[in-house]
């Protein structure tokens, strides 16, 4: 079965290029948003605290620990950084192939050459979310 390169960008890179667009934007959200609250929320509640309002006090400080928790176990900021890593690897292996710089300058076959190279860069991704999510925080006692 004999495939073309327009067949893999169309039905392979393009769409895993444009699903790693996408959940980058979404932890860098998820990120930034959890941050913020955070930081405002540390912010705010010794300032609480100190005009005596005890309930907002405690409001505060558990929304600060509980988006602190979320912030470490989720990983929202490494997820980020690493589906953005691949995004960004992704297109300048895809223009180093269009121009034929680089490896593909004096490559024989620059088309198989660049399908190995970008599903290399699509596996090393899934092999990084592996790791990250294997190194989430163990319960203790277990």
């Amino acid at each position: 079965m004999e495939s073309s390169l327009e067949d893999y960008l169309n039905s392979r890179f393009d769409p895993q290029l444009a699903w790693y667009g996408r959940k980058s934007a979404h932890y860098k959200k998820y990120s930034q948003t959890l941050n913020v609250v955070t930081l405002v929320g540390g912010i705010l509640t010794p300032i609480l605290g100190s005009g005596g309002y005890r309930q907002a006090t405690l409001i505060t400080a558990t929304i600060v620990a509980i988006g602190l928790a979320m912030l470490k176990y989720f990983k929202f900021e490494d997820q980020w950084y690493t589906y953005r890593t691949t995004v960004e690897e992704l297109k300048r292996e895809k223009i180093h192939f269009s121009y034929g710089v680089d490896v593909y300058a004096y490559a024989e076959e620059p088309e198989k050459l660049f399908i190995e190279r970008s599903e290399s860069l699509i596996g090393g991704e899934h092999l990084s979310w592996c790791s990250l999510v294997q190194e989430k925080p163990a319960h203790k006692g277990k």
